[in-house]
Parts: structure tokens; sequence; C-alpha cells
């Protein structure tokens, strides 16, 4: 009996989305000058992407987090004042 190979699963579709590049604090201030201290990019597959995620690092600058981030966490639009 011959076996078909199963066709590949679809790569999913990534997308390029803002990570803290480190653990910040409650209160911290993201600034154009620390920015690259504090927030990294990290590609994550589009359909698990939340709301209001934050894709763009000008989205960012001159902000104050309203809630800690963790290394690695996505910030949210919602969490920055």
């Amino acid at each position: 009996v011959e076996r078909r190979a199963e066709p590949p699963e679809p790569e999913p579709e990534l997308v390029e989305v803002c990570v803290a590049a480190k653990d910040l604090p409650v209160g911290t201030v993201i600034t154009p000058e620390e920015i690259a201290k504090q927030v990294t990019r990290a590609r994550i597959p589009k359909d698990s992407v939340a709301e209001g995620v934050v894709t763009d690092d000008a989205q960012l600058h001159d902000v104050r987090l309203s809630r800690p981030v963790r290394k690695g966490q996505t910030f949210r639009s919602q969490d920055l004042l």
C-alpha cells in the first residue's frame, strides 16, 4: 500500500509587533532616546495578534505604561498613557 504524503500545512502569515526588551514596571516612560533599550520586535502569527497590539515603534514614543510589561510581552494601545 502506497502512502501519500499529506500536503504540508501552510505557513501562518506573520506580522511584526513591538515587545518589551526587558521587564518594564508600571509608570515607565518610553522615550525616543531609550526605545532601543526598552523595545524590540517579534514576528508572531497574524491570527494570534490581539486587538490594540502595537506594531509601530512610533506609537511608543513619549508614552507612560499603565501596567507592567514583562520581557517579550506585547504592548497594547490601552496600556499606554
